[in-house]
């Protein structure tokens, strides 16, 4: 898995991000994710939004706006989590 930057459309247009070093889900570089937390495939985080601990992004969940994921919270499925 790499974790050099390039872009991703993440609904709005293609943005500087990269895949999440733990599960390989997209990270806009605006948003902050810890290495401990897992981003998988399909999951993605944008925006200003932060995940960290051991948080788990997961199916085709979207985390995006000011949202905080955090400790031992996790989402999944189909979930929108905007801040």
């Amino acid at each position: 898995m790499t974790n050099l930057s390039t872009t991703h459309d993440f609904g709005n247009g293609l943005v500087p991000a990269h895949q999440h070093v733990n599960g390989g889900g997209w990270v806009a570089d605006t948003a902050m994710v810890s290495t401990s937390a897992y981003v998988g495939p399909n999951a993605t985080v944008s925006d200003g939004a932060q995940v960290s601990g051991h948080a788990r992004v997961f199916g085709n969940a979207q985390v995006s706006g000011d949202a905080w994921v955090y400790g031992d919270f996790f989402a999944g499925g189909k979930s929108w989590n905007r801040g």
